[in-house]
């Protein structure tokens, strides 16, 4: 482990030194301070003009666009400029410290190496070559400097890059248009003259390979431009071409008429090949309802179909997380035994479940539960397994059973009777007021005294976790109402 360690920090101190390179070289690439990247197209409308160059001395910049259409493509840049350094290529291993690591392939559970690798992965401590997207100093404002490249290193020409801007104004709505530029023989590309004002959101995005690649979202810093690097791979249809460590989290809220289910998938791809599904599903559990995807990094979409989701978009090399949630029908019992989906290649699995002391959770998946508290302190049940380590089988869903759930009972029922009862007796009263007067005395204080009666058992009986929040709500709020119109009717 003291070797594992002391590797990775090598290796990080490596991808440091590495990064510091690449800004140099694409800077160098990207400065956008020749004659033809000053006279790009108008500028976007509201953005400052730029007029004062930076970082004199440097290489003629590569291909330019500014303020055209969607569509637009600019000339590449003359193929007499010095090319830039190429960067370095992915960093060395954290297992070994004399050779580069050899990135497996295929389920994390396959062997005691398969393993190794995933639970460096879910852990941060293999280092990958990742995207760049940054403000970066000596490069000009309201630029944006690209450049494209493969798993090594190598700059990639003639991609097309897409700049996705979007204008976010609440008088006027949201405005968003693209441009398009293609990457010269050095890999380099760039825009420039781009607002700089908070109002604007910016995405670098190429594609390749029925895969995406983006920058993220950002925005422009008012003092410097944009460095973009975007590392472009090979794509698989097949999960078992790459490396594919599942991790997942469902937390279950118990409510009076349902069961709330929030998922939470994190993904992590450790081989440079990006998974690109065909088709990449997750099965529902039986009348599950109310399905409501969360927002997905990069291109990944959830897409309900049926009693299934399907999930579409790019799962490169790197951390991925899709959120979804879905409700099931509770139906008041003391006992209620869920289906879970998982993802493919988990390596572990939780699950959160929200509960009264009264309450039980066990999996016969799972190790067994225990107490937890929430973030604000509730009290909580939590049940996992970690599937590198255990020596169990890896299930397709996980199958769960909570106990000591509040039950329906007579509560609703009664409390619908009552609130019936309660406003058949209002009618009666304001008819009463209006024929004979008031009511009698004695009549009041009996339907007072009876509607305080209620009030203390509603109480217990919530305080008891008979009844659930929602129920309890309700029929207080119908018996306090009540309680107000036997009053007016004293003062009719």
């Amino acid at each position: 482990m003291a070797e594992i360690e002391s590797t990775t920090t090598r290796a990080r101190e490596f991808e440091c030194m590495r990064r510091v390179k690449l800004s140099l070289s694409v800077i160098a690439g990207l400065a956008l301070t020749s004659a033809s990247a000053l006279g790009a197209p108008e500028a976007v409308s509201g953005t400052a003009p730029v007029t004062a160059p930076v970082a004199v001395g440097t290489t003629p910049p590569p291909t330019a666009a500014s303020g055209s259409t969607a569509g637009a493509t600019t000339a590449p840049a003359s193929s007499t400029a010095e090319p830039a350094a190429a960067p370095a290529g992915p960093t060395a291993s954290p297992h070994a410290s004399d050779e580069p690591l050899v990135l497996l392939t295929g389920d994390p559970l396959t062997s005691m190496a398969h393993r190794r690798q995933a639970d460096l992965a879910r852990t941060n401590r293999l280092s990958q070559l990742e995207n760049i997207s940054r403000a970066e100093a000596g490069m000009r404002a309201g630029s944006i400097g690209i450049l494209v490249r493969d798993p090594s290193g190598n700059a990639l020409g003639g991609r097309k890059v897409i700049l996705k801007r979007l204008r976010e104004s609440i008088a006027e709505g949201n405005q968003s248009d693209e441009l398009e530029t293609t990457s010269n023989p050095e890999g380099h590309a760039g825009f420039v003259d781009q607002s700089t004002n908070s109002d604007y959101q910016y995405e670098v995005i190429v594609r390749e390979g029925g895969a995406q690649y983006s920058s993220g979202a950002f925005r422009m810093d008012r003092q410097n431009g944009q460095l973009v690097v975007l590392n472009i791979f090979p794509t698989t249809p097949n999960i078992d071409d790459t490396f594919i460590a599942s991790r997942a989290l469902f937390v279950v809220e118990p409510r009076d008429d349902i069961f709330q289910i929030q998922v939470l998938y994190r993904l992590h791809n450790t081989n440079p090949v990006s998974w690109v599904p065909d088709d990449f599903r997750i099965h529902l559990p039986s009348k599950a309802k109310a399905f409501r995807a969360a927002t997905s990094d990069g291109d990944l979409q959830l897409i309900e179909e049926g009693d299934a989701v399907r999930v579409k978009g790019t799962i490169g090399p790197g951390e991925h997380e899709l959120s979804y949630s879905y409700q099931l029908d509770n139906p008041g019992e003391p006992t209620a035994h869920l289906q879970l989906p998982l993802p493919p290649h988990t390596v572990d699995a939780k699950i959160y479940v929200e509960s009264s002391s009264q309450m039980g959770l066990s999996s016969p998946d799972l190790d067994a539960a225990t107490e937890t508290r929430g973030k604000n302190g509730q009290r909580a049940l939590m049940a996992l397994r970690d599937f590198l380590n255990a020596n169990a089988t890896r299930p397709s869903e996980l199958s769960a059973t909570i106990t000591g759930l509040p039950t329906r009972g007579s509560g609703p029922i009664v409390a619908a009777i009552l609130a019936a009862l309660l406003g058949g007796f209002g009618v009666f009263a304001a008819r009463a007021a209006k024929q004979t007067g008031p009511l009698a005395a004695e009549d009041r204080e009996r339907a007072r005294n009876l509607l305080l009666d209620e009030l203390v058992a509603l109480e217990r009986a919530f305080r008891g976790d008979q009844i659930g929040p929602k129920t309890y709500e309700q029929t207080k709020r119908t018996l306090l109402e009540a309680l107000v119109r036997i009053e007016a009717t004293a003062r009719a």
